[in-house]
């Protein structure tokens, strides 16, 4: 019966209650589409880049495998029909490789950048791409020690055509034998120097792990990581680590976990914001009806019973409000998604937002209840 007479009073003063309905609505709109929309980018990012590298798989050797050329090193995996390329790729900052000083002999200039010890195999993996010149084991005789050179750190060092050119990296001459410009994903190597194992062992900064980059066809990277393993290093595979690329659920959940605190902050801010409007908008009710609350209690009604229906008022516009914010940032944020070409992720708990709606409004009619048993029947009959 309370909850009846609760539906009344709203539906009665709807005009009065409208800015109260209005400030839950957008709040619960714009809180379902803040999390839609933070679920959402997160399931993309991940999405994206787990198609990048779904079918590739980074194993880290051992120092003792720099001895082995990557042909009879990668001859055993090569042997897997699900292995589409593979070949040595150990990045600046992968097992410890160092940076170097070059100094280009043409334009007098001098760079500071990473070594990245490679392979044409690596290269070919990492589908980067020669923009200028060819690969060092193709490079001109009278060259014999060459190196390639990334895009920007060519553009840094001032060498256009790598013909002839020549730099000192720790003071040692090495021929340029190309520029390289590093996959559509990456941007490493374009900014760094690209030697093969010999080389790096001559200027010192062979790194004491070794990366080998393998694509495999996307889905089987997990099955085949032990098998990959041990055929890389027979002896020891269990010295060698596999990294793979996690599931586009697990990056979904790791950046939606990240953005978290920011839309827990942000709804929390929603939330008071409707609880004031609430308290404010149910304390003017009070008032506007202090003559029908004085004539309730002269007859006898109980002051709990009038807290209990405003608490109930209250209620009810908290969760009716909500439930229909919910519905129209719902379908606003589908179909901002659809227009927008985004496959739209919402979780489940953004059906809690009615229920915590009901709360808001349950606890922000408290006050004002209690304000309304504290009007004096007598005092008010007086008085009119």
């Amino acid at each position: 019966m309370v909850v009846v007479d609760a539906w009344r009073a709203v539906a009665r003063r709807w005009h009065r209650n409208l800015l109260m309905v209005m400030a839950v609505m957008v709040s619960a709109g714009t809180a379902i589409s803040l999390i839609a929309f933070i679920h959402s980018a997160a399931y993309r990012t991940a999405t994206t880049l787990t198609a990048l590298s779904a079918g590739s798989i980074t194993a880290t050797l051992p120092a003792v495998t720099w001895q082995t050329a990557d042909e009879e090193l990668l001859a055993a995996v090569r042997q897997f029909p699900q292995v589409t390329s593979a070949g040595t790729m150990t990045l600046p900052g992968d097992g410890g490789s160092s940076s170097v000083t070059i100094h280009s002999t043409r334009s007098t200039t001098t760079a500071r950048a990473g070594v990245a010890v490679v392979t044409p195999g690596g290269i070919d993996a990492r589908k980067a791409r020669l923009t200028a010149g060819t690969l060092p084991g193709a490079a001109d005789v009278t060259q014999p020690t060459s190196a390639l050179v990334g895009r920007r750190l060519a553009r840094e060092l001032g060498i256009g055509d790598p013909r002839g050119a020549v730099v000192e990296v720790n003071g040692v001459p090495i021929g340029v034998a190309g520029i390289l410009a590093d996959s559509d994903e990456g941007s490493i190597l374009s900014t760094s120097l690209l030697v093969e194992p010999a080389l790096a062992t001559r200027l010192g900064v062979l790194p004491p792990s070794r990366s080998v980059l393998i694509n495999v066809t996307p889905g089987t990277a997990e099955q085949l990581a032990n098998d990959l393993a041990a055929a890389l290093h027979p002896r020891a595979p269990e010295e060698v680590g596999m990294s793979i690329a996690p599931s586009p659920r697990t990056l979904q959940d790791k950046l939606a976990a990240e953005s978290a605190t920011w839309v827990t902050v942000i709804t929390a801010v929603l939330g008071a914001v409707s609880a004031f409007t609430i308290v404010t908008t149910m304390q003017v009710a009070i008032q506007e009806r202090r003559r029908e609350i004085g004539i309730r209690r002269a007859i006898g009604t109980r002051a709990s019973r009038i807290a209990l229906q405003f608490c109930c008022e209250a209620m009810v516009t908290g969760g009716a409000a909500s439930a229909f914010g919910a519905a129209l940032g719902a379908i606003s944020i589908s179909l901002w998604g659809a227009l927008a070409g985004w496959e739209i992720v919402m979780p489940p708990y953004v059906l809690l937002i009615p229920l915590a709606g009901l709360l808001i409004g349950g606890l922000s009619g408290l006050v004002p209840a209690l304000l309304a048993t504290k009007i004096d029947p007598a005092e008010l009959l007086r008085t009119t």
